[in-house]
């Protein structure tokens, strides 16, 4: 099992380690330990992105748009709860959604499942109910292994070609196209 790639994130990488160590004595203990560590590493670089980051154009007008279409809205991110509630009180985002979870409140992060399952049980929303929208394949990838439709959305690293093979159902190119494809979808 290759266990470190420049594919996936560090948290994705310590999905695979723990899939590895599955089984072995203190295996728990030893991923439990690794992700505190990660995580305390990481907080520091997050929270000062957080201060810095700009959001995607089109991100409040879509978010406000789909929320008019009264759906309900979930965030799911493998940063920490601390940058994750700056960067929503700093953009004025919270409003938007009924549930967001952390990478911290997570099993596993994506594009382990586990993430996403968390968010559509907090919604009380099933896969085939929901939609995800990201701009990297690990939103895609966990998407498609939670057996819920997905959005690519070319303002992340990833290109079409890339998003399309993670399995997405659609891609475009703005967060402006967003809405009116959520409402072509039937919600």
């Amino acid at each position: 099992m290759e266990i470190i790639s420049s594919e996936i994130s560090i948290f994705g990488m310590l999905n695979r380690i723990s899939a590895y160590l599955d089984g072995r004595e203190n295996a728990e203990a030893i991923t439990e330990n690794l992700r505190s560590r990660l995580s305390r590493i990481a907080n520091k670089y997050e929270v000062s992105a957080a201060q810095t980051t700009k959001m995607i154009p089109g991100a409040s007008q879509a978010l406000k748009e789909i929320r008019v279409q009264g759906l309900k809205l979930g965030l799911f991110t493998t940063s920490g709860k601390e940058a994750m509630d700056r960067a929503l009180r700093r953009f004025d985002l919270e409003k938007y959604f009924d549930a967001c979870v952390p990478r911290d409140d997570a099993p596993k992060v994506k594009p382990d499942p586990s993430h996403l399952n968390l968010v559509l049980k907090i919604l009380g929303t099933s896969p085939n109910q929901a939609l995800v929208v990201g701009d990297t394949t690990l939103d895609i990838t966990c998407a498609k292994a939670a057996g819920v439709r997905s959005i690519g959305v070319l303002t992340g690293v990833h290109k079409q070609n890339q998003l399309e093979a993670a399995g997405a159902n659609y891609v475009i190119n703005t967060l402006n196209e967003l809405p009116p494809l959520v409402l072509k979808m039937g919600g």
